[in-house]
């Protein structure tokens, strides 16, 4: 499995080719074709990931003549936040949601916020609350929650937080793996299939040192069950508001 934490983002894998893999349909979950013809590649995919954070650091803070917050200096202020953010609780749907639900007229919301609320609170909520919808398209595909597959590769651009891919691990429990030029694996998949079909190697996974791990998150227990408990909120908290949602949807342009 890997995840990717960019703009959008999503949850992927391959998967044995089967009539229940290749025929359920669930909002936002594709089903692509796969190199080799015995699989099938399924995404669980969100409508905006790293997108909400971006919008933060560019609207939250008045950057004296930046466009926006350097990401460094959002990854250090939410270092200082704790677990559950003093019982903030962030909604990632600035575009509307796909994936476990399908749903154009949700959008993100701040739940929670009180006097003590500050910046660094609300920069980790988000980051959890973009975990906490990739968890959910991860179940939805996997259909059954926190199935076992083994370490999560994480790439994109968020995976070079050194904040954001422990959250996901504690969320997902579930160790992630952050892959050095996170950023570019698509080329290098790229270059794979060419040397498949080239004969250059026999395999879709050659040895060699074509995918290296720059880095190791592990779950931790106690923040696990933490964010267990968030996560359940999380989950309630859209039904809570889908209507809502979808009043205030009619004063958009």
């Amino acid at each position: 499995m890997y995840g990717y934490l960019g703009t959008s983002g999503w949850v992927a894998g391959s998967f044995l080719r089967s009539p229940e893999n290749t025929m359920r349909s669930l909002p936002g979950v594709f089903t692509l074709a796969h190199p080799d013809s015995s699989l099938i590649f399924r995404t669980g995919s969100i409508m905006t990931a790293g997108g909400n954070l971006a919008w933060a650091a560019s609207n939250l803070v008045y950057t004296s003549g930046r466009d926006i917050l350097p990401m460094k200096e959002v990854d250090n202020l939410a270092r200082l936040a704790q677990t559950g953010c003093g019982g903030l609780l962030y909604l990632p749907f600035l575009s509307g949601e796909r994936c476990p639900f399908e749903d154009p007229t949700a959008r993100a919301a701040f739940i929670g916020i009180s006097s003590d609320t500050a910046l660094p609170e609300m920069f980790r909520s988000i980051m959890e609350g973009v975990t906490f919808a990739m968890r959910s398209a991860h179940d939805v595909m996997l259909d059954k929650p926190l199935a076992d597959t083994g370490p999560l590769r994480l790439v994109g651009g968020g995976a070079s937080s050194p904040l954001w891919p422990q959250i996901i691990a504690d969320v997902f429990r579930q160790t992630v793996e952050v892959l050095e030029d996170s950023q570019d694996v698509g080329v290098k998949g790229a270059a794979l299939l060419a040397g498949k079909w080239l004969g250059w190697h026999s395999t879709f996974s050659p040895s060699g040192d074509w995918l290296k791990v720059r880095q190791t998150y592990y779950p931790s227990h106690e923040e696990s069950l933490a964010l267990d408990h968030l996560f359940a909120t999380y989950k309630e908290a859209y039904y809570s508001l889908k209507s809502i949602f979808e009043k205030l949807s009619h004063y958009r342009k």
